[in-house]
């Protein structure tokens, strides 16, 4: 809620956009909360907010590039980072997010007029 209030903002300070915060709270409700962390067998949405180290993002990342896609895993770890960045900033956990290996993106979709074919 901090996010859709203006409260919670990006790395580069600004504030997020609607459809940013719309997207990530999509991916954390449909796929994060209920990704099951391997090594505790807890659901992401019930460890404590000081166990994501970065093994457990990476375990995240992978698993959801496996069983859902890569933007899916892309997605999921922007919005987890920006929720732990933001208790980050309020002084509600000591360290930073680390940075994972990422999935890599989609491949472009060919982008030619109609009228070329």
């Amino acid at each position: 809620h901090r996010a859709r209030s203006g409260e919670a903002l990006t790395r580069s300070r600004k504030p997020y956009a609607k459809n940013t915060v719309a997207s990530y709270e999509t991916t954390l409700r449909i796929h994060l909360l209920e990704w099951v962390e391997p090594r505790t067998k807890l659901k992401l949405g019930d460890l404590p907010s000081d166990a994501f180290d970065a093994r457990t993002i990476q375990n995240m990342v992978d698993g959801l590039a496996v069983s859902k896609s890569n933007e899916t895993a892309r997605i999921g770890y922007a919005a987890l980072t920006a929720v732990l960045r933001d208790l980050y900033g309020r002084g509600l956990i000591d360290e930073l997010p680390p940075r994972v290996l990422m999935p890599p993106p989609a491949r472009p979709r060919g982008r030619r007029a109609a009228w070329f074919r």
